[in-house]
């Protein structure tokens, strides 16, 4: 059955007319792979060189398992946004008499030949025969590549069963990698010492093989789960909440009901962005890029650059609505014909679509409110800011939006995803990062600094009394341009 399974997968890559297509670029594709296989391996052979200049008095193979810990740290958090569940359409198995458990071991199998696990193995293997077995022994050597690969074949796993969980509970498994995130600050800023006990296990592992069943037991704890997994979420229904909770989720948009056909529009939007698996892990990725500017605010240089300092609050309060507002139309594409064949206003329509994108801006106006305490100077930009996205940024959105005619999938995972994305999506940052840089610059040249913020400011505050001529103006050319939009988002 395995065999049969793999047959197809064969079968179905090679009479691909996207293989076809683009057999040029998989020829290129497979050269840079080979180049990137040498460099690593490469790396290998040679990291020891590298460590030894760096900590010249060291044990090499602790101070490399050292940082082993910060890779594991690195890659489960990568894996969880990056790696995809190597899966095939299971759809036409299902309804034959098949084992069920033939399928998820298939998906499984297939799973572990990932650039995740087979990346490190070149950088692992070589350091392992080269230094390892010389300096420490052959059992020392095997015992401690052996804890290694199933280290990375855990990480493989539990990626596998967060993002799983993600779907049903994404607020505790986010905490989770935050959490993660937070344990490699406090290591890197001295607070903690868990690379040091991770070095330990991991010598007390590879001079006894009796210990290696520790993680030999966790590898099968995590590969039944995720098989457990893969069974009770087959089938659609089976992400199906018990009809008490869904009338709880259903009653939070009651404020929305209120704003009548406009508040049921945004309720639309906000259910299509938070169900869409792109469009959400948009979302979540957003989150990260608020608290970013501490990390590049810890100069005195950076922190006291008016210039520096806007350009973040401009990226900061906006980065949800930018995500989201770059496929704006598109997310709609596939039910766009449904949508249009409706006989919708189409003002209420656009201005749905701007009060959703306030909301964006409001929501990360809030989370970046802790700003505050690197500085009133810098809160007083963030302020600035928000009101130039909501008077000025987001009509720029909404209007470069409907120059995007390309059908999008939002069931499609967001990383390696290219649909929709053209170079408008770049031309975006002119009008809303470099423009209001523009404007600020005679004011910071004659060193009026905080002139430029209220001028900023005041024009944000003008476009939002203007709203209702601005959106308008827009809805008329988004009437004129829709066809286009429809003819664009029929093609697949």
């Amino acid at each position: 059955m395995l065999k049969t399974f793999f047959i197809h997968q064969w079968r179905e890559k090679t009479r691909s007319t996207f293989w076809r297509k683009n057999l040029i670029i998989n020829i290129f594709l497979g050269i840079f792979v080979g180049i990137f296989v040498f460099y690593f391996v490469f790396l290998g052979l040679y990291i020891d060189v590298i460590l030894r200049k760096i900590f010249p008095q060291s044990d090499i193979v602790q101070k490399f398992t050292l940082f082993t810990y910060y890779y594991f740290l690195i890659d489960l958090v990568l894996r969880f946004f990056m790696q995809k569940m190597e899966s095939i359409k299971i759809k036409p198995y299902l309804i034959l008499v098949l084992l069920k458990s033939k399928i998820y071991n298939f998906l499984i199998f297939k799973s572990l030949f990932s650039f995740f696990n087979l990346l490190p193995l070149l950088i692992f293997i070589p350091f392992t025969v080269k230094v390892i077995f010389v300096e420490k022994g052959l059992s020392f050597g095997f015992n401690w590549l052996i804890t290694i690969i199933l280290l990375i074949f855990i990480n493989h796993f539990l990626s596998f069963l967060l993002k799983k969980k993600f779907i049903i509970k994404p607020f505790l498994i986010l905490s989770i990698v935050f959490g993660i995130i937070g344990i490699f600050y406090l290591e890197k800023n001295s607070y903690t010492n868990f690379s040091g006990y991770f070095q330990k296990i991991i010598f007390v592992f590879s001079k006894n093989a009796i210990w290696l069943i520790l993680p030999i037991l966790f590898l099968s704890v995590t590969y039944f789960l995720s098989i457990s997994l893969l069974k009770k979420y087959t089938f659609l229904d089976s992400f199906e909440k018990s009809e008490e909770l869904k009338s709880k989720n259903s009653d939070g948009f009651f404020l929305l009901r209120k704003m009548g056909i406009i508040g049921n529009l945004i309720e639309l939007e906000w259910k299509m962005l938070w169900r869409g698996k792109r469009s959400k892990t948009y979302f979540f990725l957003s989150l990260f890029f608020i608290p970013y500017a501490l990390v590049l605010l810890r100069g005195e240089k950076s922190s006291e650059n008016e210039y520096f300092l806007l350009f973040f609050a401009l990226f900061v309060t906006s980065v949800f609505s930018i995500q989201h507002a770059q496929l704006f139309f598109a997310w709609e594409s596939v039910f766009a014909d449904l949508i249009h064949s409706k006989p919708i206003n189409y003002n209420n329509y656009i201005h749905s679509k701007y009060y959703f994108l306030v909301g964006l801006n409001l929501f990360a106006f809030i989370l970046s409110s802790f700003y505050i305490f690197w500085g009133i100077k810098f809160y007083f930009i963030i302020i600035t800011a928000f009101f130039y996205n909501l008077g000025v940024s987001i009509f720029i959105q909404i209007f470069l939006s409907t120059w995007n005619k390309t059908r999008v999938y939002n069931t499609k995972g967001a990383f390696f995803n290219y649909e929709g994305v053209h170079i408008i999506q770049f031309v975006n940052f002119i009008p809303l990062i470099v423009f209001p840089l523009l404007i600020y610059f005679p004011f910071h040249f004659f060193n009026f600094p905080n002139l430029g913020f209220i001028v900023l400011s005041s024009i944000g505050i003008l476009g939002i009394l203007l709203k209702n001529k601005i959106l308008k103006k827009i809805t008329s050319y988004f009437e004129k341009q829709k066809y286009d939009m429809l003819v664009g988002f029929r093609k697949k």
